[in-house]
């Protein structure tokens, strides 16, 4: 890895990407090269947002207090210092793959 410096909030966002991008080979390894890409030219950063607010919101009940998403270190000691929540599980990205949620009309903030 990288000595590059990032947020919590980037690195977050990393981690969000990658799972999304590895769930949707996973669930669509029948479909074409150009329906992949229309993916993710297009319901991608809907669900990409969806991933990083909820993973967001369940840290902050996890923990019981606000996090500091400013918080800057390495990409390792940031994944060191997130062992502790649970957060990055499939649980979200079965919602979006297997039972669908976002499918239908919605607003996310």
């Amino acid at each position: 890895m990288t000595s590059e410096i990032i947020t919590f909030s980037e690195f977050i966002a990393r981690m969000a990407g990658h799972s999304l991008k590895n769930s949707y080979k996973y669930h669509n390894k029948e479909m074409s090269k150009d329906k992949m890409d229309e993916y993710f030219e297009g319901d991608y950063e809907i669900h990409l947002h969806y991933l990083i607010e909820t993973w967001k919101n369940y840290i902050n009940d996890f923990v019981g207090f606000k996090i500091d998403y400013n918080r800057q270190a390495t990409f390792m000691e940031l994944w060191n210092y997130s062992q502790d929540f649970p957060c990055f599980q499939y649980r979200w990205l079965d919602d979006i793959f297997v039972h669908h949620i976002l499918d239908n009309a919605v607003c996310l903030k």
